[in-house]
Protein backbone atom coordinates (compact mmCIF):
# COMPACT_ATOMS: atom_id res chain seq x y z
CA UNK A 1 0.00 0.00 0.00
CA UNK A 2 1.47 3.33 -1.06
CA UNK A 3 -1.13 5.93 -0.08
CA UNK A 4 -4.82 6.49 0.57
CA UNK A 5 -7.33 6.08 -2.21
CA UNK A 6 -8.60 9.58 -1.42
CA UNK A 7 -6.71 12.34 0.40
CA UNK A 8 -9.84 14.22 1.38
CA UNK A 9 -13.02 13.28 3.24
CA UNK A 10 -16.16 15.25 2.35
CA UNK A 11 -18.47 15.18 5.34
CA UNK A 12 -21.59 17.30 5.47
CA UNK A 13 -20.21 19.54 2.73
CA UNK A 14 -16.94 20.16 4.63
CA UNK A 15 -13.55 19.06 3.38
CA UNK A 16 -11.57 17.14 6.00
CA UNK A 17 -7.99 16.12 5.28
CA UNK A 18 -7.04 12.89 7.07
CA UNK A 19 -3.46 14.08 7.54
CA UNK A 20 -4.67 17.09 9.55
CA UNK A 21 -6.74 14.90 11.86
CA UNK A 22 -3.82 12.48 12.22
CA UNK A 23 -1.53 15.35 13.17
CA UNK A 24 -3.85 16.61 15.91
CA UNK A 25 -4.75 13.20 17.35
CA UNK A 26 -1.13 12.03 17.02
CA UNK A 27 0.00 14.99 19.16
CA UNK A 28 -1.75 13.48 22.19
CA UNK A 29 0.85 12.23 24.68
CA UNK A 30 -0.62 8.69 24.75
CA UNK A 31 -0.75 8.16 20.97
CA UNK A 32 2.03 6.27 19.22
CA UNK A 33 0.49 6.30 15.74
CA UNK A 34 -2.85 6.82 14.01
CA UNK A 35 -4.47 6.61 10.60
CA UNK A 36 -7.69 8.28 9.46
CA UNK A 37 -9.98 7.12 6.67
CA UNK A 38 -13.43 8.13 5.45
CA UNK A 39 -16.31 5.74 5.95
CA UNK A 40 -19.57 5.98 4.00
CA UNK A 41 -22.45 7.57 5.91
CA UNK A 42 -26.06 7.97 4.80
CA UNK A 43 -26.47 11.35 6.51
CA UNK A 44 -23.08 13.02 6.04
CA UNK A 45 -21.76 11.32 2.90
CA UNK A 46 -18.59 10.26 4.69
CA UNK A 47 -17.39 10.38 8.29
CA UNK A 48 -13.78 10.32 9.49
CA UNK A 49 -12.71 7.17 11.32
CA UNK A 50 -9.43 7.11 13.25
CA UNK A 51 -7.46 3.95 14.01
CA UNK A 52 -5.23 4.74 16.97
CA UNK A 53 -2.24 2.83 18.37
CA UNK A 54 -1.35 3.84 21.91
CA UNK A 55 2.13 3.92 23.39
CA UNK A 56 3.08 0.91 25.52
CA UNK A 57 1.30 1.08 28.87
CA UNK A 58 -0.71 4.17 27.92
CA UNK A 59 -4.43 4.48 28.52
CA UNK A 60 -6.73 7.16 27.15
CA UNK A 61 -10.50 7.43 26.73
CA UNK A 62 -11.91 7.94 23.25
CA UNK A 63 -13.56 11.13 24.52
CA UNK A 64 -10.13 12.60 25.30
CA UNK A 65 -8.98 11.98 21.74
CA UNK A 66 -12.17 13.53 20.39
CA UNK A 67 -11.41 16.66 22.40
CA UNK A 68 -8.08 16.86 20.55
CA UNK A 69 -9.92 16.54 17.23
CA UNK A 70 -12.23 19.43 18.16
CA UNK A 71 -9.18 21.71 17.91
CA UNK A 72 -9.22 21.43 14.10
Amino acid sequence: IVDRKDNMIITGGENVYPSEVEEVVGAHECVFDCAVIGLPDDKWGEVPCAFVELKDGAEVAAEDLLEEEDRL
